[in-house]
């Protein structure tokens, strides 16, 4: 199958004089398949040491790392950061992808490769664990999560295509899926297990959106006071104001119309986390099938091969 892929590619490397998109394989489906990141995520969604994240969080952060000082105090930021930036330093001179390398080359820098001490993600009342996210052009890592000595960094682990993803999605680049495999697959062969998890989320967030309107006697501003102010009073968040003038025939009244939302999380159905769980599996064995020549073992495809068999029929 890999070798189908590679002629496939060579082909059309042919055909095109200069060719700026890599479509190797159907895009469409591809792009189903493969997931660019562990979660492409809202800033809001984010929390380090249990604390909901904000913009200047991350201005701070950045000034923090600056020079010689590390991220958290203690958290051995500056090593795993120096590991994270020399191995991607070496998979950019490794890829034949010019203006995507060139593209990457921004984010290998001391100040947008960020090392905190416990990173995850709030979904609806619940939290989960992040090893990394890209966020307003920083990439996070968690210090357990990439540690040099028993982490993604470590002997043992081959992370390079999740980095690939992380710095793409810092860089804003959400649809260079089959650039990222074929510069992926070009690599250099190395010893280690290839992050690609298959765990799936047993809960969903479901959203409830719901329009609040009120009037005032004299002015726009005040209906739109008062309709927000009855949509976070009664438990909504992001309110908006969706509209707002004046209405009716002869002392016209001004109204305002607010939208809010609330989230719910819930558990998911057994099948919904089985369609899941197959949709990670066919990501993986697309990601293996890219894999550098001789880095996957045919034990990791049987492995696979056995996780389908479970999940996708």
């Amino acid at each position: 199958m890999k070798y189908c892929w590679l002629m496939l590619f060579s082909l059309m490397a042919i055909a095109e004089e200069a060719p700026k998109a890599l479509d190797v394989s159907p895009s469409t489906t591809l792009s189903a398949r493969l997931q660019l990141s562990e979660a492409t995520l809202k800033l809001d969604a984010i929390l380090l040491d249990g604390k909901q994240l904000q913009s200047t969080e991350i201005q701070n952060l950045r000034t923090r790392s600056g020079g010689t000082g590390g991220d958290d105090v203690g958290n051995g930021g500056d090593e795993l950061r120096k590991e994270f930036l020399f191995l991607g330093d070496q998979i950019l001179q490794e890829m034949e992808h010019k203006e995507l390398r060139n593209k990457l080359e921004a984010v290998l820098n001391i100040r947008r490769v960020l090392v905190v001490n416990s990173l995850s993600v709030r979904r609806g009342n619940e939290e989960f664990k992040m090893k990394s996210v890209a966020v307003e052009g920083v990439i996070l890592l968690d210090a357990a999560a990439w540690s040099p000595i028993d982490g993604l960094l470590s002997p043992g682990h081959d992370p390079r295509f999740e980095m690939l993803k992380l710095m793409a999605e810092a860089q804003g680049l959400n649809s260079t899926e089959e650039q990222l495999l074929h510069s992926w697959h070009v690599l250099s062969p190395r010893q280690g297990q290839i992050w690609c998890p298959v765990q799936i989320e047993r809960t969903k967030l479901s959203v409830i959106t719901k329009d609040f309107e009120a009037t005032h006697a004299t002015s726009i501003a005040g209906a739109e006071e008062a309709a927000l102010e009855l949509c976070q009073v009664q438990g909504y968040a992001n309110c908006r104001i969706a509209e707002s003038s004046v209405r009716g025939f002869g002392a016209a009244k001004p109204y305002a119309n607010v939208q809010g939302q609330k989230f719910r999380a819930e558990l998911k159905s057994s099948s919904e986390i089985k369609q899941e769980r197959c949709e990670a599996v066919r990501q993986c064995e697309t990601v293996h099938e890219w894999a550098p020549s001789g880095q996957v073992r045919p034990a990791a495809f049987v492995t696979l091969e056995r996780e389908a068999s479970k999940s996708c029929r």
